[in-house]
């Protein structure tokens, strides 16, 4: 990387963090020649990591590649599907499964993401329904109250009207009136 282009990044990246108020000239030459090489070497590990990426890119476990830099015809693993095939196809997975350099992590972790907001999702679903259901069961429980006790007061009229019929038809006969219907199914 041109000298020129990491003092621009050096200069960004001091008005970006607000180091000395942004202002890169106001800085001492010590300071601004440890901030070149501390910037030097982040260049230099951002170039490393690109290389390594693409040297992972290139390098991905697949039959084609494995037979290509193996020496092996690809003919040859396609006519030997139980052997030559098998085997290659079993140690992708092996090694994609291993992660060496967590390349899956991300998917993973994305996976497992999706999967306990599903859960939490489901979860939050049950509060809300049992929550409803309790409601639900509060209210009955209220009916249920309401009806025995209006239960209660027609059991309580029903016995009164019942004595009133008794005093009544007491008092009827005193008075010599036989000819009363009786209302009763007793």
């Amino acid at each position: 990387m041109v000298e020129k282009n990491i003092v621009e990044i050096v200069i960004s990246e001091v008005k970006k963090l607000e180091i000395n108020n942004g202002d890169y000239e106001g800085l001492s030459p010590k300071l601004k020649e440890q901030l070149f090489k501390a910037e030097y070497y982040i260049q230099q590990n951002i170039e490393k990591q690109k290389e390594i990426y693409k040297e992972i890119k290139n390098n991905k476990l697949n039959i084609l590649n494995i037979a290509e830099k193996a020496g092996i015809p690809r003919s040859s693993v396609y006519k030997s599907k139980d052997t030559l095939e098998k085997y290659i196809n079993g140690r992708i997975v092996e090694v994609d499964k291993e992660d060496i350099l967590s390349l899956h992590r991300l998917t993973r972790q994305k996976k497992s993401l999706v999967e306990l907001n599903e859960f939490i999702e489901k979860i939050q679903n049950h509060l809300i329904e049992t929550e409803i259901l309790e409601y639900r069961i509060f209210e009955l429980e209220q009916q249920i109250k309401s009806l025995i006790i209006s239960n209660q007061d027609l059991i309580s009229r029903e016995y009164k009207a019942q004595q009133e019929n008794e005093s009544l038809k007491i008092l009827l006969r005193k008075a010599g009136i036989s000819n009363v219907l009786n209302f009763n199914n007793n």
